[in-house]
């Protein structure tokens, strides 16, 4: 069992009820690259389970309980792609993601960001990709930010 394991390289954990403490149980998958879940029962305190994830590249984080703080355990990750979508992530916590340079793909929809949240996203100069459906980000928001980012493929309302 533990020599497959190791090998696991994505992991897709449904409409389940993982909690944090079941993260706790994922640390041990050096190579996956990709996780994704959906559910309530994952929080901030749950992501330092994830911290030492040096091969994931993909996190899926929907209908979680993050609001940001959490997000500075994954600093270390590779994310190239990040999706918190339906989440409670708030402007501040958008404050740390600024250490992930590598982010390509970065989705926000259903989350209350605003305005304001997108400043700390202005320097993901090679993101390609931004999802804000669903936020309360204003047009205005989304053209000062299209702005800064030109060559981001940026989805809004």
């Amino acid at each position: 069992y533990k020599r497959q394991h190791h090998s696991i390289r994505k992991l897709i954990i449904g409409s389940s009820k993982i909690t944090n403490d079941g993260l706790r149980h994922l640390k041990d998958l050096r190579n996956l690259e990709m996780l994704a879940t959906w559910g309530q029962n994952i929080t901030d305190d749950g992501l330092i389970h994830l911290a030492d994830m040096e091969s994931l590249t993909r996190l899926y984080l929907n209908y979680a309980r993050i609001e940001g703080r959490g997000l500075r355990h994954l600093r270390e990750c590779p994310l190239v792609q990040l999706e918190l979508n339906d989440v409670g992530i708030s402007d501040s916590g958008l404050t740390h993601l600024e250490t992930m340079d590598g982010l390509r793909f970065l989705s926000l929809a259903g989350s209350p960001v605003t305005d304001a949240g997108l400043e700390s996203l202005s320097h993901f100069i090679d993101l390609e990709t931004l999802n804000l459906g669903g936020t309360k980000v204003t047009k205005q928001g989304v053209s000062k930010i299209q702005d800064l980012l030109p060559g981001c493929r940026i989805a809004a309302n």
